[in-house]
């Protein structure tokens, strides 16, 4: 015989939390600096001015499709997938360019035998010179196109990873890292826009050029291996460039 269960629904409640505190503190107050002696300071407003945009990127990298992975320094890394990529050749436009065409840039790309590597940024909010997003140029390695490269204990493989963006980097200089970092906020867009909602009435857009400066003098990438060799002295200092905070 088929028995059947006496399911009982069990009675939902609902209860709400309400702050021991509230503290309203304006932004103008947070840029400019105020002074106390209690909680919150100025460093504490700070601090946690710069968790809410982190959220904010991160969310915005969230509803793009990003994936994500955390570097030695705890920050998040994030990068583009066959998945939310339209193609794998970014169309972008560089501000500076003679000719009036646009440029093209792969974001992700075939590494060797190994899997595929990936153009990634990570963030850090900063107040000056201006209030924004500070985004850093990284390179990593996946082995499916979205999984990031893992060792026999299953943690992230930062060895591995350092090593093949070693080889992989060390012929990319200033232009190319300058066009992977416009072709990925190209990529970015949609309608044009980066932006994301934060409540019913208010959006924030985020700027699809990053700041640009013109200089009067410039630097010319180095083409022959005698110059390219008068780098490898430095190439020790890389893997430490992910604790800059």
């Amino acid at each position: 015989m088929r028995k059947e269960k006496n399911l009982r629904l069990a009675k939902i409640t609902t209860s709400s939390l309400k702050p021991q505190n509230v503290y309203k503190i304006k932004i103008t107050d947070v840029l400019i600096g105020f002074e106390s002696n209690k909680f919150p300071t100025q460093r504490d407003s700070e601090n946690h001015f710069k968790k809410l945009m982190k959220e904010t990127f991160h969310k915005l990298m969230k509803n793009r499709g990003m994936f994500w992975y955390e570097m030695s320094n705890k920050r998040l890394a994030y990068f583009f997938t066959p998945a939310n990529l339209t193609s794998l050749k970014t169309k972008f436009e560089y501000p500076y360019r003679s000719k009036n065409k646009f440029k093209t840039k792969n974001l992700i790309g075939k590494h060797k035998s190994l899997g595929q590597w990936h153009y990634a940024v990570s963030v850090k909010p900063i107040f000056s010179p201006i209030l924004g997003f500070s985004l850093k140029s990284h390179i990593t390695f996946t082995s499916d196109g979205f999984n990031v490269w893992k060792n026999d204990k299953n943690e992230i493989d930062t060895d591995k990873i350092h090593s093949q963006r070693r080889a992989k980097g060390k012929r990319m200089f200033n232009e190319e890292w300058r066009d992977l970092f416009l072709a990925f906020l190209s990529a970015l867009k949609k309608d044009d826009k980066i932006e994301i909602a934060l409540s019913s009435n208010f959006v924030l857009e985020m700027p699809v050029v990053p700041q640009v400066y013109w200089a009067d003098f410039g630097y010319f990438d180095p083409k022959d291996k005698t110059r390219q060799g008068l780098l490898s002295m430095y190439e020790f200092e890389e893997k430490n460039t992910e604790n800059d905070d």
